[in-house]
């Protein structure tokens, strides 16, 4: 007993261990990582800044290639790896998809391994895998969504202080740079970047469309759309953009009422998904010898695996059902 118990702490330790080494792995290789790491004033006896380029860079790229040559070059190209990129790009991560399925892999296989000896049944480490999955997903959807309502909510003053600094007589790049300097994140540095761009003569119309489908903002190729037949044909923009931003309020107000309305719907989805596991975990602790045959005989993990699997079922039709377009 007390091997088995030794031999289960070193398992643990290791899985640990493995795991905060590709955090770390993970931390290291984000381009807003590097950057922290030159901008801090670290006492040195060496060259600061040779000390900071060869510690923080080097590793960096050194990592990087790793994973790229490892895991970048099976699915580099494949409808997967766009796929996940254009994921990462709506959730503002800066990671490659490589290095984002690197990550969610071992993290997956450290959880699997830790339920697999903890409970001595390969059905756990397969629920761990999906369990890894699932929520990688959600975390990606979850704060593309944050982004997309925080970039929503700050759309229709923009799109307003376009239109006054048309009227003021700017011109629609002069208007764009002025907004982009006190508007914040995630806008701001947005509407800068198609600044650069318009510098290096890249279409402003182009630029818009490239942020709408990034941001999957239907306001945004309106705008880019109306910019671009004023600039063919002519017209009173700033109106134009005036009108844009009414609507884009208008629909705003809309959006946060219907989410206001289905937010006792959504708040059911997680309630009933979660007390399944509620209940099995306190069965598991209040009776251990009641819930084990769940964990240890074949008929109880396949009812445990179809469970989870309707689960899931369910958590999607009530999210479809509350998710309403407006």
């Amino acid at each position: 007993m007390i091997a088995n118990v030794g031999s289960f702490n070193l398992l643990f330790v290791a899985a640990i261990a493995l795991g905060a080494i590709a955090l770390i792995a993970f931390v290291m290789t984000q381009e807003g990582f590097s950057r922290r790491l030159r901008d801090l004033d670290l006492p040195s006896f060496n060259s600061p800044e040779a000390s900071r380029k060869t510690t923080s860079e080097d590793n960096r790229q050194r990592l990087r290639q790793i994973v790229e040559q490892g895991l970048g070059s099976r699915i580099s190209g494949t409808s997967f790896a766009d796929q996940m990129t254009a994921k990462l790009q709506h959730a503002g991560i800066q990671a490659t998809a490589a290095e984002w399925v690197s990550m969610v892999l071992v993290t997956g296989l450290v959880l699997s391994a830790l339920l697999a000896f903890r409970f001595g049944t390969l059905i756990m480490a397969v629920i761990a895998l999906v369990i890894t999955y699932v929520a990688s997903n959600i975390f990606l959807n979850v704060r593309a969504s944050r982004l997309r309502a925080k970039f929503d909510q700050q759309l229709a003053p923009v799109v307003l202080s376009l239109a006054n600094a048309l009227r003021s007589g700017s011109s629609f790049i002069q208007a764009l740079s002025s907004t982009a300097e006190v508007s914040p994140a995630p806008l701001g540095p947005e509407l800068a970047l198609i600044v650069r761009k318009a510098q290096f003569n890249v279409p402003i119309h182009d630029s818009l469309m490239d942020l709408a489908s990034r941001v999957r903002s239907g306001d945004v190729e309106i705008l880019a759309q109306s910019v671009e037949i004023s600039r063919v044909t002519g017209g009173d923009l700033a109106g134009v953009l005036e009108r844009i931003a009414e609507d884009i309020r208008e629909r705003t107000k809309i959006s946060q009422t219907v989410r206001t309305l289905t937010a006792q719907g959504r708040a059911s989805a997680w309630v009933v998904s979660c007390i399944p596991f509620a209940l099995g975990g306190i069965l598991a602790l209040i009776s251990p010898s009641y819930f084990s045959p769940m964990l240890t005989v074949g008929a109880g993990q396949a009812i445990l695996a179809f469970a989870f699997f309707m689960i899931m079922i369910g958590i999607g039709i009530i999210r479809r059902i509350v998710r309403i377009e407006v």
